[in-house]
């Protein structure tokens, strides 16, 4: 995500439940491919939409969020939700398993849970969302023309 947005504005918050601590986790990408990170590598003027349906969960809802979060436009059906970190544990015998964490990521705004799904900005039906021309339609009504 960071190709779409000043390096230093990514974001992601996770909020910890049981302890409530916080976390802000930032990215930067060399986006111009120079071999460093600096003012050459900021936003560039795409447009730039996410599209959401009630099958994005867990790490698309979290992708989803972070992008709605950093002022990337979300259309389609509003997500599904899944917002906590997932955690690895092994068993006294050695069995391997994965579990829902106590961490659980947050929106940028209020630190409020991300579980209920990623906002839409533009609603599209799942058949307007196969269709060429309609998510042409939807883009041009996101990012009209200056």
């Amino acid at each position: 995500m960071c190709f779409l947005l000043d390096p230093k504005d990514a974001a992601t918050l996770y909020y910890d439940f049981f302890t409530g601590g916080k976390k802000v986790e930032t990215g930067s990408a060399d986006i111009n491919l120079d071999g460093k990170i600096d003012d050459k590598d900021k936003k560039k003027n795409y447009n730039f939409v996410v599209l959401t349906s009630d099958v994005t969960f867990s790490c698309a809802n979290s992708f989803a969020n972070t992008c709605w979060d950093n002022g990337i436009k979300i259309a389609g059906i509003k997500s599904s939700g899944g917002s906590c970190v997932v955690r690895y544990a092994c068993a006294a015998d050695g069995f391997p398993f994965q579990y829902s964490g106590c961490m659980r990521e947050s929106h940028k705004a209020d630190w409020s849970n991300c579980e209920d799904g990623a906002p839409v900005e533009k609603s599209l039906t799942l058949d307007q969302m196969y269709s060429n021309t309609e998510l042409a339609k939807a883009v041009n009504e996101l990012f009209p023309a200056p």
